[in-house]
C-alpha cells in the first residue's frame, strides 16, 4: 500500500470545514482510494484533531530525517510556490519522497510573458476600497515584478524542488507555462500537471428540475470584501431582482445576513435573499435547486463554490478577467457565460442571457454534472494523482 501525506504550512483547525476542501478533502479522498494518507500541519495538537492529522514543528518539517522516518512514498504540499517554505520542500525531496507542489493559483502573471495581462491583473488587485497599507503593498509588488531577482527567482527555486507542479485548471497551466518560459526556467514546463482542487463526492446531481434561482456563495465578512466584491454583487443582485421578479437571487455565506445593514440597503425586493453560512449538506440542496451560480469577485484562485455547483448541474456566470481564469473554466462544456467585464451592465447582460436559456426540463444538467464530477470530485482528483504517479516513477526524486 502506498503511504502519502498532504501538507500545509498553515496551522488550520481540523474542523469539518477543513475536511471539506483542499488538503483535508484530498487527504480523505486519497484514503478512500486505498492509500494510507495523513495530513501534516504545524502547530500544537488540538482537541478536535482526528487520527489522520499529524502536527509538527517547523524545525521538524524542515528536517529530511523527520520526513524519512515516516516512510512516505509521496507528499502533496499546498504552499503556493512560496519561497518561505523552500526548506520544507527541500527536506521532503532530500528524504527521497516524491513531491507534488500545488500552486493554488489562477495563474502567475509576469510583465515578461504578457505585459497587458500582468497590468490588468495588478490593476484589478489594486482597484476598489481597501486600506492604504494594502494598496501600498500591492504597488510595491508591482515594482517588484519588474525585477525578477527580488522574488521570482526565489519562487522558481521553490518550484525546482517539485517533481510535479500541480495547477488547478488548464488556464492556470497555460499561464504558468508562459511564466517559467519567460523567466528562463522552461524545463519546469514538463512538470506542470492539471490537478484541480477536489470537491466532495456528495456534490452530485439528483435529477430534480432546476428552479428560477441564482445563488452567490462566499465569505462576506468585511476583511474579505475586497476579494469578494459585495458592492458589485449587490448592485447586480438588486438590478436583476427588479427586472426578473419571477427569479430569486440568494447571497449565501458567512456574514451574508449582515450585508443589508452594512451597506444601508432599504426596501429590499422580496426575491433578494440573504442566508448565513450553512453546512455542505444544506448548501448542496441550494446547488441542486439553483439554475445559476454567480461570482463577481475581483480575484479567485479557483472558486470552490462554482466547482461544487457545476457538479450539481448549475451553470456559472463570472466576469472575464485574468484573476478569474480558473473560475471561467467552469463555464466550458455548455456550463455558463463569461461576462465581458466587471461592469454591472455586462454582468446583467450575462445573467439575462442565461435566463433566456433557462429550461427546467433540460437534459443538460445531468450531462453537466457527470462531466465536471468526473474531473473535480475527490475520487476523480485522487485518480488523476495516481495516474500521474504511474507515469512518473516515485524513485525519480
Amino acid at each position: 500500500m502506498l503511504r502519502a501525506a498532504t501538507c500545509t504550512p498553515i496551522n488550520f483547525p481540523s474542523d469539518p470545514h477543513f475536511w471539506g476542501r483542499d488538503t483535508g478533502l484530498l487527504c480523505s479522498s486519497l484514503c478512500d482510494a486505498g492509500i494510507d494518507c495523513m495530513c501534516i500541519m504545524p502547530g500544537p495538537q488540538s482537541g478536535i484533531d482526528a487520527g489522520g492529522v499529524l502536527r509538527a514543528s517547523f524545525p521538524s518539517m524542515e528536517s529530511p530525517e523527520w520526513w524519512r522516518n515516516h516512510q512516505l512514498d509521496f507528499v502533496v504540499i499546498y504552499a503556493w510556490g512560496d519561497p518561505r517554505y523552500i526548506a520544507i520542500a527541500r527536506a521532503i525531496r532530500e528524504a527521497g519522497i516524491f513531491l507534488i507542489q500545488n500552486l493554488d493559483s489562477a495563474g502567475i502573471n509576469t510583465p515578461y510573458s504578457d505585459f497587458k495581462r500582468w497590468w490588468i491583473s495588478l490593476s484589478g488587485l489594486i482597484a476598489g476600497p481597501q486600506p492604504m497599507m494594502a494598496k501600498a503593498r500591492l504597488t510595491a509588488r508591482m515594482a517588484r515584478d519588474l525585477f525578477p531577482s527580488l522574488f521570482e527567482s526565489k519562487r522558481l527555486d521553490m518550484l525546482e524542488e517539485a517533481d510535479v507542479i500541480a495547477v488547478v485548471s488548464p488556464q492556470a497551466r497555460n499561464s504558468i507555462h508562459e511564466y517559467v518560459t519567460a523567466l528562463k526556467r522552461g524545463h519546469l514546463s514538463s512538470r506542470i500537471q492539471v490537478i484541480p482542487h477536489a470537491v466532495p463526492a456528495s456534490m452530485n446531481y439528483d435529477g430534480r428540475s432546476k428552479t428560477k434561482s441564482v445563488i452567490c456563495v462566499g465569505r462576506w465578512n468585511q476583511e474579505d470584501w475586497h476579494q469578494k466584491n459585495p458592492e458589485l454583487t449587490l448592485k447586480v443582485a438588486l438590478a436583476f431582482c427588479k427586472s426578473h421578479t419571477d427569479w430569486t437571487f440568494e447571497i449565501i455565506g458567512r456574514g451574508a445576513n449582515e450585508l443589508p445593514e452594512k451597506f444601508r440597503l432599504n426596501a429590499l425586493p422580496s426575491n433578494l435573499i440573504f442566508t448565513p453560512q450553512m453546512d455542505r449538506i444544506a448548501l448542496r440542496e441550494r446547488y441542486l435547486d439553483a439554475a445559476l451560480i454567480f461570482c463577481a469577485s475581483r480575484y479567485e484562485s479557483y472558486h470552490i463554490a462554482s466547482a461544487e455547483a457545476v457538479c450539481c448541474g448549475c451553470r456559472v456566470v463570472v466576469p472575464r478577467h485574468p484573476l478569474l481564469a480558473s473560475t471561467a473554466w467552469f463555464t466550458q462544456q455548455d456550463s455558463g457565460t463569461i461576462a465581458v467585464s466587471h461592469r454591472t451592465a455586462d454582468l446583467l447582460d450575462a445573467l439575462t442571457l442565461e435566463v433566456s436559456r433557462f429550461d427546467p426540463q433540460s437534459k443538460a444538467a445531468p450531462l453537466r454534472s457527470t462531466h465536471w464530477s468526473n474531473l473535480l470530485t475527490g475520487p476523480a482528483v485522487a485518480k488523476t494523482i495516481l495516474h500521474i504517479l504511474e507515469s512518473q516513477p516515485l524513485s525519480q526524486s
